[in-house]
């Protein structure tokens, strides 16, 4: 995936180069992002602002009925931590982090890193499984369950988690308010709109975007930067972060010299 990035607004004052960093992952996702973010960066300013709540459903699902399981995310593998996970059940995996984390309860992995047009013709261009679960929260995106059906490989989909909206903590948005150079790391697009629903001031803000999809909706908005990962994971998306923090913290020093 293409790298895009767009510069404007930078100031010279170096009293507001020193940016902060707002995630607005779900609380544990955040938290985990935040200790690789402070293992590179340990002077970073990190606010915690989860504008999502992850709630699991007990799910009732018999996986010795199905023959594959399909996870789009980590809360998908984590909502099948209780149950009994067939011997040698293969399932596929987005994502190294979402891969590790089925490995660990036990499934065959067979791991797809890009979007859901990528899973699917991954599953596509093995033999037939059978009967495929998709596993995921109750906002998704892809149509995986219907586009493998329509391409004739069997699939279910089963919500296992709920993700309910929340609004920014008073300590993120009187971050964005101050108008110092703020980072935002974005996962997920309907964690971009319901950032884009609060109604904050962006124009200071240098926006990591996991994918053309999360950017999309800031593509005519003013901000500081843009970026798009140039892979859809995490460690791309810190990768990112990492450079436009260095970037913006070398305005400190005259000359651009750290």
């Amino acid at each position: 995936m293409a790298l895009e990035v767009t510069l404007s607004n930078m100031t010279d004052n170096a009293s507001d180069t020193i940016p902060e960093i707002i995630l607005t992952r779900p609380q544990k996702a955040a938290q985990d992002f935040s200790d690789q973010i402070r293992a590179v960066l340990p002077m970073a300013q990190i606010i915690l602002s989860p504008l999502l709540q992850i709630k699991f459903i007990k799910p009732t699902i018999n996986l010795n009925t199905f023959d594959g399981v399909i996870f789009t995310s980590a809360n998908g593998v984590e909502a099948m931590a209780n149950c009994e996970i067939p011997k040698n059940m293969p399932c596929f995996a987005v994502g190294p982090k979402t891969a590790k984390k089925a490995e660990n309860l036990g499934f065959v992995v067979t791991q797809s890193s890009g979007n859901a047009d990528d899973l699917i013709a991954l599953i596509l261009s093995r033999p037939s499984f059978g009967r495929l679960l998709h596993i995921s929260g109750e906002h998704t995106r892809g149509n995986i369950a219907s586009r493998l059906e329509q391409a004739g490989q069997s699939c279910t989909h089963a919500i296992a988690y709920q993700q309910e909206a929340l609004s920014l903590s008073p300590q993120a948005l009187a971050s964005f308010k101050r108008g110092k150079p703020v980072i935002l790391p974005l996962f997920s697009p309907r964690t971009a709109q319901l950032l884009m629903a609060q109604d904050v001031p962006l124009e200071h803000s240098h926006m990591i975007a996991l994918s053309e999809a999360v950017a999309e909706p800031f593509k005519d908005i003013k901000l500081s930067s843009l970026t798009v990962a140039e892979a859809p994971n995490s460690d791309s998306v810190l990768n990112n972060l990492i450079s436009v923090f260095q970037f913006i913290s070398s305005l400190e020093a005259p000359n651009g010299d750290t």
